[in-house]
């Protein structure tokens, strides 16, 4: 980073937000001016693309993006903001599906900002040419076990229907909570050979049905200390590979297979993702706004984006929703 994009840039968006708030030590992060016009640009090596993205290293770009939005709120002018990926990709394997899973993401994220937000270095090929989503093997338990807190709390408001009970009443009504939706994308019949996106752990944490069934909810659970701006690129990740599952992919190839849930997503008129945590990256969310604001204005009519906070026991048992946080963008 240089001192430019220090000066002019971070320390303003500290100020403002009144938060310490850190970059990932990763790219070049710079800042520049032309016409009256700023632009904030970020270089950044697909070896950055190539790991989970709630990593701070792969979260990069939407890092870029949030200071682009809160830079404008100082400033009441909205900035250019542009990434450039280089490198090639890596060779095939983990690194790969997590590579091409983050462009999937960003995908979403040039949809959601429009003209605000550029990108280049984009793989020859994004979507595999027979694609199939994976379905569960079988029902999820909703035993506790050895899962982390994480776990504990998907198994909590799943198990206990008070919880949606009460999403219903404060948020939008749902039938029930249920767990782990898979979301794998393999280029033609479901094997390990096939993984084009990472299995096993790519399972969104919770989805819903309205009882009218008209909306599909898709909820990313984070707990205390996990609120990271990784996140964001993890939930549009598999939001817009759920809006591809309902309508295909721009060369009119459908993607084949998925289970139940992926069924009800495609039913259903509406596509609703939430983000619920304890509290957030402050980044993402402070009481001036949200960068959620600027990615749901261009994704409007194909996908929705919600806050809704929670507050947790002492030992990291779920305890209730804080109503007063909730946001919709």
């Amino acid at each position: 980073m240089t001192a430019e994009f220090d000066r002019e840039v971070l320390a303003p968006v500290r100020r403002f937000l009144g938060r310490p708030v850190r970059l990932p030590d990763v790219g070049e992060w710079e800042v520049s001016r032309s016409g009256g016009l700023t632009q904030l640009r970020l270089r950044i090596g697909a070896d950055q693309l190539s790991q989970n993205l709630q990593k701070n290293s792969a979260a990069a770009p939407y890092f870029l993006v949030c200071l682009g939005y809160w830079l404008a709120r100082v400033s009441g002018a909205d900035p250019a903001l542009h990434v450039e990926v280089v490198g090639a990709p890596p060779a095939p394997g983990t690194p790969l599906q997590h590579y091409r899973r983050a462009w999937m993401a960003l995908e979403a994220l040039q949809q959601g900002l429009g003209d605000r937000f550029t990108i280049v270095g984009a793989p020859a090929q994004l979507w595999p040419s027979s694609p199939r989503l994976n379905a569960p093997v079988e029902k999820r338990g909703l035993e506790v076990g050895r899962g982390g807190r994480e776990h504990a709390v998907e198994v909590q408001l799943c198990a206990e229907p008070r919880w949606a009970r009460e999403f219903s009443v404060i948020a939008e009504s749902i039938n029930s909570f249920e767990r782990q939706l898979p979301l794998g994308l393999f280029d033609g019949p479901v094997a390990r050979s096939n993984h084009w996106t990472p299995g096993g752990a790519a399972q969104a944490d919770l989805w819903a049905v309205s009882p009218d069934r008209e909306t599909f909810h898709l909820v990313e659970l984070k707990v205390e200390g996990n609120a990271s701006v990784g996140v964001l690129p993890e939930l549009l990740g598999y939001l817009w590979l759920l809006h591809r599952a309902r309508h295909g992919l721009p060369d009119g190839t459908q993607l084949d297979g998925g289970g139940r849930g992926i069924d009800a997503a495609r039913e259903a008129e509406r596509l609703l993702g939430w983000i619920v945590a304890p509290r957030l990256h402050p980044l993402l969310l402070g009481e001036q706004g949200s960068p959620l604001e600027w990615v749901a204005e261009g994704l409007r009519g194909k996908i929705a984006l919600g806050v809704l906070p929670y507050v947790e026991e002492p030992r990291g048992r779920f305890q209730r929703w804080s109503a007063s946080g909730l946001r919709r963008f």
